[in-house]
């Protein structure tokens, strides 16, 4: 089997799962159709990644996007669904964008600069163990995502 993906809006990707040529997609929403089955698939939580020594490493129980107002974050290119969020409530953060993996990563680790990281990217991936995870509040922060297939496609839901 070939898997493939692509980072869409959820209004392109129901029409085209719709006409099969999708057989799986995950969007931030339940699907209301007779002939889609969607089901909630996991959710998706924003944290704040410091060093200890980091000003903002004092609020472990977490933090707000406007408590960012005015710092500097290094923020990988391709984060998908977050993207709008860095747009709309973060207008006073000050981003360092990297498009590759390797030197987002090695930034992460030689720097003291602000980073987000999630549930997610903690459970599947190796994090700089110099780093604190702290929370971030906003409701925003918290996604949960369902998986969507044809009911033709079934077999293919996760159960």
């Amino acid at each position: 089997m070939t898997i493939s993906s692509e980072i869409r809006e959820s209004d392109v990707l129901l029409p085209e799962l719709e006409k099969n040529t999708y057989q799986i997609i995950i969007t931030e929403h339940p699907i209301e159709s007779p002939d889609i089955l969607s089901r909630e698939f996991c959710t998706e939580n924003l944290f704040l990644t410091v060093p200890p020594a980091h000003p903002l490493a004092n609020s472990r129980d977490g933090i707000y996007l406007e408590d960012l107002a005015g710092e500097t974050m290094l923020l990988f290119h391709e984060i998908g669904v977050w993207r709008n969020l860095t747009e709309t409530k973060m207008t006073q953060t000050k981003f360092i964008i990297q498009d590759r993996n390797e030197a987002f990563d090695a930034l992460l680790q030689a720097s003291a600069l602000p980073a987000f990281v999630s549930n997610l990217t903690l459970e599947y991936t190796s994090q700089p163990k110099n780093r604190l995870a702290i929370p971030i509040l906003d409701q925003e922060a918290h996604i949960t995502f369902y998986c969507a297939v044809h009911k033709s496609n079934k077999n293919l839901l996760p159960d």
